[in-house]
C-alpha cells in the first residue's frame, strides 16, 4: 500500500490527475488552518469508484468524527496539532489504517491513500448467536 503526507498547496492538483473533477477548495476561514485532507484511490492511481468512509481517530484510538468521501476526497479542517490515526473503509477494497501528524507550521496535509481490491471475494462472513432452525425442527 502507497502512502504520502504532503502540504496540500499545488500537490493536492497533480495527485487528483485520476479525477474528472478538482476537490472543492477550502474557504478563506479554513485555509490557514491545521487540518488533514485524505484523498483515496485505487492502486492504479484513479480514484476509488465507490464512496469511501473515512474514520479519524487520536493516538488513543479516541475516535473523534466520521466523513464519507467526496469526489474520493474527504477533509477535517481544522484539527489541533498532533498525531492522528485514519481508517478508510470502501465496499470491495481492504479496510486501510495510516497516521498522519499534524503541525501548525504544515498547515492543511495532503494524505494519499491506495486502496488494494478485497480478496474476500465480496462474501461478508457472520456469526450468528443464536442457532436458526427450520419451523418444522424447532422444540415445543
Amino acid at each position: 500500500m502507497l502512502q504520502f503526507l504532503f502540504p496540500a498547496c499545488g500537490l493536492a492538483q497533480s495527485a487528483a490527475s485520476g479525477s474528472s473533477t478538482p476537490p472543492p477548495k477550502p474557504t478563506k476561514e479554513q485555509e490557514d488552518k491545521p487540518g488533514l485532507s485524505v484523498m483515496v484511490r485505487t492502486s492504479n492511481g484513479t480514484a476509488v469508484d465507490t464512496l469511501a468512509v473515512v474514520t479519524l481517530y487520536d493516538s488513543s484510538g479516541q475516535a473523534i468524527t466520521s466523513k464519507t468521501t467526496s469526489d474520493s476526497r474527504a477533509s477535517f479542517i481544522p484539527l489541533s496539532n498532533g498525531a492522528y490515526i485514519v481508517d478508510v473503509d470502501a465496499p470491495g477494497y481492504a479496510k486501510s489504517r495510516l497516521e498522519a501528524k499534524i503541525t501548525t507550521e504544515d498547515g492543511e496535509q495532503l494524505l494519499i491513500v491506495t486502496l488494494k481490491p478485497d480478496t474476500g471475494g465480496g462474501i461478508t462472513y457472520a456469526v450468528s448467536s443464536k442457532a436458526v432452525l427450520p419451523p418444522n425442527r424447532r422444540k415445543k
